[in-house]
């Protein structure tokens, strides 16, 4: 192997999990860089549709004026963007925009299906893991954690994984045969 290859092969933190079937399924855990990227960029999409929802509806002049339209608008998207997280990884399959960006994908511990009430856990304790501490909380935690779980991957079960060639598939009870994902 080319000595590059070779030294971020070395760099993943590699787990692996047996599913419910019984397939065994090695992957990179999402190191601390990667999420914080998404989490950036998942920001930066947050503050932009703010802004440009409040300039397509001219929210300081007319709720002033007291006009009910703009007061329906203003409630439906102060309940749509906090639910932004929660509403992206339930539709995505684990993903937000910005994890989808750096390929990171949530998947639960034990191999099943992420189900709404995990992605619910994991919405939940965002407020505590990031909103109310500006993220310190989980950034201890990920690097603290065995499966680098901020506190609502724990309450979940679930952690967050990079989606690279670093996996391999491999049949249960069937030796040293991989196959790449």
């Amino acid at each position: 192997l080319h000595p590059r290859v070779r030294r971020q092969r070395q760099m993943c933190i590699r787990d692996s999990v047996n599913t419910v079937q019984n397939v065994g399924i090695d992957y990179e855990l999402a190191g601390v860089g990667p999420r914080i990227l998404a989490t950036l960029l998942d920001f930066l999409i947050l503050g932009s549709l703010s802004l440009l929802f409040a300039l397509i509806g001219g929210l300081g002049v007319s709720i002033s004026q007291g006009s009910t339209g703009s007061v329906v608008f203003f409630i439906i998207l102060l309940s749509l963007l906090p639910l932004y997280h929660l509403l992206c990884e339930l539709f995505f399959h684990g993903k937000s925009i910005g994890k989808m960006a750096f390929r990171l994908q949530v998947v639960r511990l034990d191999g099943k299906k992420v189900s709404f009430w995990d992605y619910m856990l994991r919405w939940v304790f965002r407020l505590i893991d990031i909103t109310l501490t500006s993220g310190v909380t989980a950034l201890l935690s990920i690097v603290l954690t065995k499966h680098t779980q901020r506190i609502g991957d724990l309450a979940a079960g679930t952690t967050v994984i990079r989606q690279k060639n670093c996996g391999k598939f491999r049949f249960p009870f069937s030796g040293k045969k991989t196959f790449p994902i």
